[in-house]
């Protein structure tokens, strides 16, 4: 929600600005950050911007000939998970490969969490499938897609793979997998993967223990 209005004069210093370079780079800030520019006078950033006006800032940009980078469509498409919009998210992606970024992982592993988010696990697969190179964000979101959307075994062979690639999982892949395990039923895999994060240290919020509870019960 913005807390506070434009700064009196930025957005037409941003439209009329002849360096467009300028302009780009003042505007993605705008953008990747989630923050406008103007401060207090103790130097905290007092105003923030919404996903949908984070994406209302991606159309400004279009609409201004102002190329996105990398960062920029990263930010948009993580907005557009967050609002659930499927259909912007896809047009934002086609401009992200129009400008060159398909193979880009932070944009890919971006739009893979949009289909995720949404529940299009077969499109994120063949997004994933795709990609030229995968980090630890891209399996983490091929597994947990899967799991939240009910897709137990296919998240547990993820991880599966996912290991094969030396990848070690977080607590938000356990818990995925202590999810598909109690979708399952299957205790002693969900009592395994309980045993790894102990013996990793990995932390084990509220919900992960609600998880185990129900996997127990399941």
């Amino acid at each position: 929600m913005r807390l506070f209005p434009w700064p009196k004069g930025l957005k037409r210093t941003l439209f009329t600005c002849k360096d467009r370079e300028s302009v780009s780079k003042i505007h993605a800030f705008m953008i990747v950050s989630g923050l406008f520019s103007n401060k207090t006078c103790n130097g905290q950033l007092v105003a923030t911007v919404s996903q949908a006006e984070v994406v209302d800032l991606y159309h400004e940009m279009i609409l201004e000939r102002v190329r996105p980078d990398s960062s920029t469509f990263t930010v948009a498409l993580k907005a557009c998970a967050s609002l659930s919009d499927l259909e912007t998210g896809e047009e934002i992606w086609h401009g992200a490969v129009e400008c060159g970024y398909e193979c880009d992982v932070f944009v890919g592993s971006s739009f893979l969490n949009l289909y995720a988010k949404c529940g299009k696990m077969e499109e994120a697969l063949s997004v994933f499938n795709k990609m030229p190179r995968r980090d630890l964000v891209s399996w983490t979101t091929m597994v947990t897609g899967f799991a939240q959307s009910g897709h137990a075994h296919e998240a547990i062979n993820f991880y599966r793979m996912m290991r094969g690639e030396k990848m070690e999982g977080d607590g938000v892949v356990m818990l995925g997998l202590i999810q598909a395990c109690a979708n399952l039923g299957d205790t002693k895999m969900g009592l395994s993967i309980h045993g790894y994060m102990i013996r990793r240290e990995i932390r084990m919020d509220v919900v992960v223990q609600t998880s185990l509870v129900d996997m127990r019960c399941a």
